[in-house]
């Protein structure tokens, strides 16, 4: 149950801008001589809602696999109807 909830932690950490990690970033970039202003414009635009749509598809990831790992629903029905036709047989 925990990859649920760290998901949802980094989903919601993703959505969260922090200028001066953003001008630090820049800032080397243009000293590498790799600064693009249009892409720095698009990835600032489309950034977060790539990001919100990561954390959705990584939380509900995590849920799916920890529903998986649950095996909900086949322990007790087959049991049942087991049981149920071992009666009957009697």
């Amino acid at each position: 149950m925990l990859a649920p909830g760290l998901a949802l932690v980094l989903a919601l950490a993703s959505q969260v801008r922090i200028p001066a990690i953003e001008n630090t970033i820049a800032e080397v970039q243009k000293q590498a001589g790799i600064f693009n202003p249009q892409i720095a414009e698009a990835v600032g635009e489309w950034g977060p809602r790539a990001a919100a749509a990561g954390a959705l598809i990584a939380v509900l990831a995590a849920f799916g696999d920890t529903y998986a790992k649950c095996d909900v629903g086949s322990g007790s029905s087959s049991s049942t109807a087991e049981g149920s036709n071992s009666t009957n047989a009697n």
